[in-house]
C-alpha cells in the first residue's frame, strides 16, 4: 500500500466510525421509544383477551351463548387478532432496530479510535515523507489527487450508505407486496402468514433510508430527496386497514395500493442516488487509476 493510499484508508476508516456512532446514538433513542410501545400494545392484547374471555366463560359465557346474534364476541375476537397483529408489527420493528444496533457495534469493535489515530499519524507522516522526498511535479500532482480523492469520499461514502439503505427498504417493501399477493390468490392464509408483520421491517427499513438521506450532500441534486413524511410511520394504521370492515378482497385491495405508491416513491428516489453515486464512483476510480501511473 502507497503512503497516499493509507492516507486514504485512516481517514476514510474514521469517518466511517464518526457516520456509525451517530446512526447508532439515533437508533439507541428509536428502540428506547418503540420498547414502550410494545410494553403497551402487550398490555392492551391482554385488555382484549380478557374481553373474549369474559364472553366465553361463567354467566356471561352462558349469556353471550343466548344471544349470540348481536356479535359481540366476534367483535372481541376480531379486536384480539388486531391487537396481535399490531403487537407483532411492533416487535418485528423492534428486533430491526437491535439488528441494525448489533450490526454497527460489531463493525465499531473493528474501529478501535487510539488504533484509528495512531493509523492517520503515522500515514500522514508517511505520506508527507514520500511527497517532500520526491519534490517534483508528480509529487504535487499525487497531492492534488489526494485531496481530490478525499472531496469525492466525502459525498461518496454517506450517498452509498444512502442506496444501500434504500435497496434494503425497495426489497422489504416488495415483500409486503408479494404477500399480499399471495394472499389474494390464496396462497397464504391472512394471518396464518401475515403480511402485517412485515410491515414493520418495511417501516424500520424506511426509517434508516431516511436517516441516511439526511446525511448526504444535497448540492448535486435539483431537490433534497427525502421520503413522504407518511412513509416512515404507516405500519400501525395499515395493520388496522386490514382488519377493518369491509370484504377480504376490498381490504388486499385497499392495503395493497399505498405500498404499491410507496415502493414507486422509494424507486423514484433511488434513481439519481444512483447515478450520483455511479458517477463519483467512476471519477473516484479514474483518480486512483491516475494515481497509480503517477506512482509506477
Amino acid at each position: 500500500m502507497s503512503a497516499e493510499e493509507r492516507f486514504h484508508a485512516a481517514t476514510a476508516a474514521i469517518a466511517e466510525r464518526e457516520h456509525l456512532v451517530r446512526v447508532r446514538d439515533i437508533l439507541s433513542h428509536d428502540v428506547d421509544n418503540e420498547q414502550r410501545r410494545v410494553t403497551q400494545l402487550a398490555a392492551e392484547l391482554q385488555f382484549e383477551k380478557a374481553d373474549v374471555a369474559r364472553l366465553t366463560t361463567g354467566v356471561m359465557g352462558f349469556i353471550e351463548t343466548i344471544l349470540s346474534a348481536d356479535g359481540q364476541l366476534e367483535k372481541e375476537k376480531a379486536e384480539v387478532l388486531e391487537a396481535q397483529a399490531r403487537l407483532a408489527d411492533a416487535e418485528h420493528y423492534l428486533h430491526s432496530l437491535r439488528t441494525q444496533i448489533t450490526n454497527i457495534n460489531a463493525r465499531l469493535a473493528q474501529l478501535v479510535p487510539a488504533q484509528l489515530a495512531a493509523e492517520l499519524d503515522a500515514a500522514r507522516a508517511a505520506r508527507e515523507e514520500a511527497l517532500v522526498r520526491s519534490n517534483t511535479p508528480a509529487g504535487a500532482a499525487l497531492q492534488d489527487i489526494a485531496i481530490r480523492i478525499e472531496s469525492i469520499d466525502i459525498e461518496l461514502i454517506p450517498l452509498a450508505d444512502a442506496v444501500a439503505a434504500g435497496e434494503a427498504a425497495f426489497q422489504a417493501l416488495a415483500k409486503v407486496i408479494g404477500t399480499l399477493d399471495a394472499v389474494a390468490a390464496n396462497r397464504v392464509v391472512l394471518g396464518s402468514k401475515p403480511a402485517e408483520s412485515l410491515a414493520g421491517d418495511a417501516q424500520g427499513k424506511l426509517v434508516g433510508f431516511h436517516r441516511a438521506l439526511g446525511d448526504i450532500a444535497t448540492a448535486s441534486f435539483d431537490e433534497r430527496p427525502d421520503l413522504d413524511p407518511g412513509d416512515t410511520a404507516f405500519a400501525d394504521a395499515w395493520v388496522k386497514g386490514l382488519f377493518a370492515k369491509g370484504t377480504r378482497e376490498a381490504r388486499i385491495v385497499a392495503a395493497r395500493a399505498p405500498m404499491v405508491a410507496r415502493i414507486e416513491r422509494v424507486g423514484a428516489i433511488m434513481t439519481p442516488l444512483r447515478v450520483r453515486r455511479d458517477e463519483l464512483a467512476a471519477r473516484r476510480l479514474a483518480l486512483v487509476d491516475e494515481r497509480a501511473k503517477l506512482l509506477g
